[in-house]
C-alpha cells in the first residue's frame, strides 16, 4: 500500500491501485479533504473509469500517460484525455505530475509503466535534455512537448511548430505568417 501525500503526490492516489496497492484514500467530496493532494472519490473514479483492466491487488495492464508541468493541477489534460480514452474504449489512464526535477522524475518514471508524457511549461527544455533521442523539430526548437518511451529511454518530439504551421496553412494566405517570426 503506497501513495504520496501533498499536491505533488496527488497523481499517485490514482495510480496506486493500478500498481497493485490494496487501496487508495479519497474523501467523499472536496469539502471533506483534510490535506493537500487529496482527491475526492468522484475525481479518482473518473480518472480510473477508462482503466478497464483494473484489478485490485495485482499489477494492471492499463496504459499510463501524464502531463508534466508546474503548475499543472489546473490542467484540463487529464480530463480531456480521460474522456477520449473512455469514448474510444481505451484501457488507459492520464494523470497530472508536477515534479521538482524532470530528469530525476523521468529516471524514476522509467521504472514504472508510463508510456508517454505531454510536457508543458516550464519543463520543455529540460525534457529535451533528459531524452536519449529527439526529433528534428524538438532539436531545432530546443524544446520537447512530447516524450514517448522507447526500449532505450525517452524519445522527445515537439508538435507545436508543425501544428501552428498547419493551422496557418488552413487559415489561408492572409494568415500564413510568411516571412514573419514568432517572438516570446
Amino acid at each position: 500500500i503506497a501513495f504520496c501525500s501533498g499536491e505533488h503526490g496527488a497523481f499517485t492516489r490514482i495510480l496506486a491501485p493500478l500498481a497493485g496497492s490494496r487501496f487508495t484514500y479519497a474523501p467523499p467530496d472536496a469539502a471533506a479533504c483534510t490535506a493537500p493532494g487529496q482527491l475526492p472519490v468522484a475525481a479518482v473514479r473518473t480518472a480510473l473509469a477508462s482503466a478497464r483492466s483494473f484489478r485490485p491487488h495485482s499489477l494492471s495492464v492499463t496504459r499510463w500517460f501524464a502531463v508534466l508541468g508546474r503548475p499543472v493541477a489546473h490542467s484540463w489534460s487529464p480530463r480531456l484525455h480521460g474522456a477520449v480514452f473512455r469514448a474510444l474504449a481505451r484501457d488507459a489512464v492520464y494523470v497530472a505530475c508536477e515534479p521538482d526535477d524532470v530528469a530525476r522524475f523521468l529516471a524514476l518514471a522509467h521504472a514504472l509503466p508510463f508510456e508517454g508524457f505531454s510536457v508543458t511549461a516550464p519543463f520543455k527544455s529540460a525534457a529535451l535534455e533528459a531524452a536519449l533521442e529527439a526529433s528534428e523539430d524538438a532539436r531545432a526548437l530546443g524544446a520537447a512537448n512530447t516524450l514517448v518511451r522507447t526500449e532505450h529511454g525517452w524519445r522527445a518530439s515537439n508538435t507545436d511548430a508543425p501544428a501552428v504551421r498547419a493551422a496557418l496553412e488552413l487559415a489561408g494566405p492572409r494568415a500564413s505568417g510568411e516571412g514573419e517570426r514568432a517572438r516570446d
